[in-house]
């Protein structure tokens, strides 16, 4: 986790050298540092649930440093599936992880700061947000379960390893002693997730109750941030060359078969892409670019093709996207591609 978080900082601090250009620009609502100055949400970002509650659709949500915050400080944004607007949620701290909740009307994310990071939950719109994890573990990688009954996490008492906690608080439970980056698949059976041994780091899966841990990547590159297609026939996840200065090089997106076959890089220009996200459809894959002309909020087809930018680094410095539920012809998908009945 502090490697991955002192990454970060360096690329935003590079990027702010580095002139940025986008095939696409968001049209941005403004932020404030207030959440009472909040402008209400637009209606296209949620649905009004009929006890009042909202719920996020064709919308993804990201971590972003925004213009009237520290370039060390992250925040929430959300980006419509099409790029042409995004909103801020104006939350007062420093955010990382978020993840819509299966049926889109929660948000989980890592609440960071210099002293400790905890999971806090939310509503869609980030209101009523409050601390999920004990006050005294340090816990980041939230992932909700296919059914958002809980939610499985990074968490560090004395040592780091996965995690699992009701959304209510209860049922704390440890899956493995040392993993990280856990995630579901989408039929709640198993969770990938990541394991480092001798400054290598390789994506592992368990049952998800923490048995039958099988690896299923065996190289000299650092795969880690996996994720499940929602049929759960691929697992998508960024992988790079750990450097003699501890940074990751040539980082991109990879896809490989559910039991570790088929590796195949999916992007190839030399930008820095992470922290991969599927559409609840399967067909397209959000992620963030650091460098050069693609630097932003990027999404392409789930082959690789098709790569474009719907939010440039030029409103934000966008990472950890995740998807909402999708609405298809009338029909809405909750994130792991299911029906959701209305």
């Amino acid at each position: 986790m502090v490697l991955i978080r002192v990454i970060r900082i360096l690329i935003i601090i590079i990027l702010t050298i580095v002139a940025p250009c986008g095939c696409s620009r968001a049209e941005e609502s403004p932020a404030t540092n207030s959440p009472a100055e909040q402008p209400p949400p637009a209606p296209s970002f949620f649905t009004v649930m009929g006890d009042g509650s909202l719920r996020a659709e064709n919308v993804i949500i990201c971590t972003s440093y925004t213009p009237s915050r520290s370039i060390y400080d992250y925040g929430l944004s959300l980006v419509s599936f099409d790029g042409t607007r995004i909103l801020h949620l104006n939350l007062d701290d420093e955010y990382n992880n978020v993840v819509f909740s299966p049926d889109g009307t929660k948000i989980a994310f890592a609440n960071m700061n210099v002293k400790d990071c905890h999971i806090f939950i939310a509503n869609a719109d980030g209101s009523n947000a409050h601390m999920l994890t004990p006050e005294d573990m340090l816990a980041t990688e939230p992932a909700f379960s296919p059914d958002g009954s809980k939610i499985a996490f990074e968490g560090y008492w004395g040592k780091n390893g996965i995690w699992t906690i009701n959304i209510d608080g209860t049922g704390l439970k440890k899956l493995h002693p040392s993993g990280q980056d856990p995630c579901f698949s989408p039929d709640g059976k198993k969770i990938a997730y990541v394991l480092w041994q001798n400054l290598n780091a390789e994506i592992y899966i368990m049952d998800a109750d923490g048995s039958d841990r099988k690896r299923l990547t065996r190289n000299n590159m650092e795969d880690f941030k996996p994720v499940f297609s929602p049929d759960g026939s691929k697992i998508v996840f960024m992988s790079g060359k750990l450097g003699k200065d501890k940074g990751i090089n040539g980082l991109g997106i990879y896809s490989m078969n559910v039991d570790g076959t088929g590796r195949r890089r999916l992007t190839n220009e030399d930008t820095y892409d992470s922290e991969p996200a599927f559409s609840p459809d399967g067909r397209t894959i959000a992620f963030a670019t650091s460098f050069g002309e693609m630097a932003g909020l990027n999404i392409m087809n789930a082959d690789g093709t098709g790569r474009c930018v719907i939010a440039p680094r030029t409103i934000d410095f966008p990472s950890s996207p995740s998807f909402s539920p999708m609405r298809i012809n009338g029909v809405l998908y909750d994130t792991y591609g299911h029906i959701i009945k209305e």
